[in-house]
This record gives C-alpha cells, sequence and structure tokens, in this order.
C-alpha cells in the first residue's frame, strides 16, 4: 500500500513504483489500518482504478473523489 496526499492543484506523484498490476483511489480520508480489513478492502478495490505498470514506465491517471 502506498498512500500518497495531492498537492493543493489536486495532483500527486508517486516514483520508483515497481512494475506491477495497482488499483488506485481517491478519498478525503481513510482511517489507519482500516483498508487492510477484508469488507475495507474489497469495498475500496470495487469502486478504484486499476492499472498496470511496465518497466520503466510512466502513468497519468484522472481520479475522481470517492466518498
Amino acid at each position: 500500500i502506498v498512500t500518497v496526499t495531492s498537492l493543493r492543484d489536486g495532483t500527486f506523484d508517486v516514483k520508483a513504483l515497481p512494475s506491477g498490476d495497482y488499483y488506485a483511489i481517491a478519498l478525503p480520508t481513510l482511517d489507519e489500518g482500516s483498508w487492510g480489513e477484508p469488507d475495507n478492502l474489497r469495498a475500496l478495490i470495487a469502486r478504484a482504478t486499476p492499472f498496470t505498470l511496465g518497466v520503466g514506465a510512466l502513468k497519468s491517471l484522472t481520479l475522481t473523489l470517492q466518498r
């Protein structure tokens, strides 16, 4: 799990993720540790944007804030 806080303009930058399959979701807040509970994790994944990174790839995503 990588947690990122957006800049004031809503953008963010994550560096050095290894190649692989990921999910991204924009949330206003998330209680520490709550994402790891199986029911919460399933609900987050269902609303998240899946994406794949190849070796050395750059990826740009537009996420909608989930409430």
